[in-house]
């Protein structure tokens, strides 16, 4: 996904049916952008029930598991509205972390709801300079 600098932008979002929530195992971001200059990225992890505009994604059920009923959306152009901020941090330049979330650790996502990964960088990105995972469970 390609980041305009100094624009907050929601580059990925999992929506939960009305019928099941999830829980966030694993999230995974990668800054490919490394030049001296280069200061990483922030990123926050917002969730909320008022989506935006995005375009649909479909989220991948990992070894033996079943489809997915929750949906996705990536590279945003309205953000979404009324979020609420459960983690921030920083992702060094050229660099990249893994926010593992085991047992009761996992960030549980109620049932009608999204959560969504929002990236900040001072320099801008091109397209395939930021790469993003979540893990979750259904």
């Amino acid at each position: 996904v390609a980041l305009t600098a100094a624009t907050a932008k929601t580059v990925v979002r999992v929506m939960t049916p009305s019928s099941r929530k999830l829980t966030l195992r694993r999230a995974e971001i990668v800054d490919r952008l490394a030049g001296a200059t280069d200061s990483g990225l922030l990123y926050r992890l917002l969730t909320g029930a008022t989506d935006g505009t995005g375009t649909a994604a479909t989220p991948l059920p990992l070894n033996d598991a079943k489809a997915c009923l929750s949906t996705a959306k990536v590279n945003y152009t309205a953000e979404p509205a009324s979020t609420t901020e459960i983690e921030r941090g920083a992702v060094p330049a050229g660099g990249g972390i893994s926010q593992v979330y085991e047992g009761d650790e996992g960030i549980e996502i109620p049932h009608s709801n999204g959560i969504g990964l929002e990236l900040t960088g001072a320099q801008a990105r091109g397209s395939d300079m930021v790469a993003y995972k979540f893990v979750f469970e259904e």
